[in-house]
């Protein structure tokens, strides 16, 4: 099996994820950019282009850099967090930009929208909710913790909502945590241990109860959330899949 390069185009930063989106019967991307400057901070901007040629329809500069994007079909928008604790809403037929901002500034990795809140992890290790319409924050709680080695912080590298009272987080600790919105204070209702002690550095919801894992010892693995044995369903070696992920997307 062989990839055929169709498109390159050259980016001002380092580009770090990308998502595609439908208008006027054409796929446009939106992608996610970051670097540091002199000043050792992030800095960052999505880049909205088309697939036909790549050539570029918008670019908006974001306050801090953003890791990961994501396309809100049902609400005509595609999503982003950044590493200054900013939750980015671009209409995709306008470009209008809406910023929701978290006071304290936090270190965004990656973020989830539901139906009445947002959800996003940090590089300390906390989940954050926020109350969309009154765009406030409503909950911190520490998500992840190496606990092997005396309760240290470590990343949160990611989250998704499962259903509107469900969310998932991974991150250094090698821990697939399940949050229940049901219970006080944001109770952590079911762990999933990874199958080494590699950190998760994703997860996505794939469908009802069912969801989808990466981790730094190259595993991805799907889970099924109603199964009483916390083993995956489907184990397969990440660097393989993303060949075929590559293939699909160009």
């Amino acid at each position: 099996m062989k990839l055929e390069k169709r498109q390159t185009t050259t980016l001002n930063l380092k580009p770090c994820s990308m998502t595609s989106f439908s208008h006027l019967n054409e796929i446009y991307y939106g992608i996610a950019c970051y670097e540091q400057n002199s000043q050792n901070e992030y800095i960052g901007e999505i880049i909205i282009t088309k697939s036909s040629d790549l050539s570029e329809i918008k670019k908006i500069p974001t306050n801090g850099g953003v890791f990961r994007i994501y396309s809100l079909p049902k609400e005509n928008s595609i999503f982003a967090v950044t590493t200054s604790g900013d939750f980015i809403f671009i209409n995709d037929e306008s470009y209008n930009v809406k910023v929701i901002s978290n006071p304290d500034k936090p270190y965004f990795t990656d973020g989830s929208v539901s139906t009445n809140y947002l959800a996003a992890t940090d590089d300390k290790g906390y989940l954050h909710l926020i109350d969309r319409q009154t765009q406030l924050p409503i909950m911190k709680v520490r998500a992840h913790r190496l606990r092997k080695v005396g309760d240290l912080e470590c990343p949160a590298w990611s989250c998704t909502w499962i259903n509107d009272c469900s969310l998932v987080s991974v991150g250094d600790d090698g821990r697939c945590c399940i949050w229940d919105l049901r219970e006080s204070n944001l109770k952590e209702s079911l762990f999933i241990q990874g199958l080494t002690d590699d950190g998760m550095v994703f997860v996505s919801s794939k469908q009802d109860n069912i969801i989808s894992v990466g981790d730094y010892a190259q595993n991805y693995c799907l889970y099924d959330l109603r199964s009483t044995t916390k083993m995956p369903i489907i184990t397969k070696e990440y660097l393989k899949l993303f060949i075929i992920v590559l293939i699909v997307d160009f």
